[in-house]
């Protein structure tokens, strides 16, 4: 039985719980950075929370995965996988507007000292999932702080 924590409790984090509760037999937690949690500001509360973890999946991007990815090597946690669920890493431009540190995370990732004892994996839904399902990913509880909620239309270019 694997143990799985997922740090976010939003739209997605939502989702990946109800399906690990629904179609799997696998433990989880869900972590929280919410104002009344000390998650975000002591790292020993993730290292804590973290310890006999197999899996960590990160919904939330930005600057706290290098907090998540530190706690989770240093209590032997087997595999992380990034707030990275979009498209492919390889098309992501360093600094733009769809970067978001996730170059940053993942050349966090490749380091000797992590890549030696955690294990990562990325997510890529593609543009289907993030612009054409029903509804949009507002349906599901997602991107509505950042704009991108809507369904809507996608040019394809050569």
């Amino acid at each position: 039985m694997t143990r799985v924590a997922i740090a976010g409790t939003g739209g997605l984090a939502q989702l990946i719980a109800k399906h690990i509760m629904r179609d799997t037999s696998h433990i989880f937690i869900l972590l929280s950075r919410a104002v009344s949690c000390s998650f975000a500001r002591e790292p020993h509360s993730i290292q804590s929370a973290l310890v006999g973890i197999d899996v960590l999946i990160s919904t939330i991007p930005g600057q706290v995965q290098f907090k998540l990815i530190d706690a989770a090597v240093s209590v032997d946690v087997r595999r992380f996988i990034p707030a990275q669920f979009q498209g492919a890493p390889s098309r992501i431009v360093a600094n733009s507007i769809s970067d978001a540190n996730r170059m940053a995370v993942l050349r966090y990732l490749e380091r000797p000292e992590h890549r030696r004892r955690l294990q990562y994996t990325v997510i890529v839904c593609g543009i289907l999932y993030e612009r054409f399902a029903p509804g949009g990913l507002r349906a599901s509880l997602m991107g509505a702080a950042s704009g991108i909620g809507y369904e809507g239309g996608f040019l394809v270019g050569p």
